[in-house]
């Protein structure tokens, strides 16, 4: 398993409550949560997959998970809290890219970035549009660099209008641009690990 594994699709679930990881690992690596927002297991798994050197998986069951407490936060009504920590995660995330996986990373933090630019909340916040905005030019400059030209198309979406770039059309044309490209992306880089090995 190589690093990338934690940013490609199909990804290792980031969340928390499904690892074991060595305290020594947490302590030599300064791995915290980020205390204030809510998704802090996506932010923790982040920076993890930077420092990870060894991973083992099992088919065993170790934890049972109880998704019927109506006071979760998987299960109330947090559509602004998410997207005010995800902001947060996000701008982390671009601050801090591995260059020796530095392409798969910016293609989640794309991924994920259009999934919350796409949500019904954020054009009822102004504010909090104009600082999705500004990630959205980062990735933008980032992918320029990178002479990623498709994934600066897709984003360039977003600096539409919200009502533009929020319409069915314009929604369902984002999704399919981006996947496709996307898994063309997944399927030229598996194509060429092979031929390396």
């Amino acid at each position: 398993m190589d690093k990338k594994d934690f940013f490609s699709s199909p990804a290792i679930p980031r969340a928390s409550w499904n690892k074991l990881i060595k305290r020594e690992f947490i302590n030599d690596n300064q791995l915290y949560f980020c205390e204030g927002i809510i998704h802090e297991d996506d932010h923790f798994a982040f920076f993890m997959a930077q420092k990870i050197e060894r991973i083992a998986f099992t088919l065993d069951y170790c934890y049972i998970r109880h998704i019927d407490n109506p006071g979760s936060i998987t299960n109330s009504d947090n559509a602004l809290r998410t997207l005010q920590s995800w902001h947060i995660i996000l701008n982390d995330m671009l601050a801090n890219i591995d260059e020796e996986t530095k392409r798969t990373q910016y293609i989640y933090i794309n991924n994920t970035l259009r999934k919350k630019m796409l949500s019904k909340q954020i054009t009822t916040d102004p504010y909090l549009l104009s600082k999705y905005r500004e990630i959205v030019k980062k990735c933008i400059e980032n992918e320029w660099a990178s002479l990623a030209v498709f994934r600066c198309l897709g984003l360039l979406f977003f600096l539409l209008p919200s009502n533009v770039y929020n319409s069915y059309i314009c929604k369902m044309f984002i999704k399919i641009f981006l996947k496709d490209w996307y898994l063309f992306f997944r399927k030229k880089v598996r194509v060429k690990n092979k031929e390396q090995t």
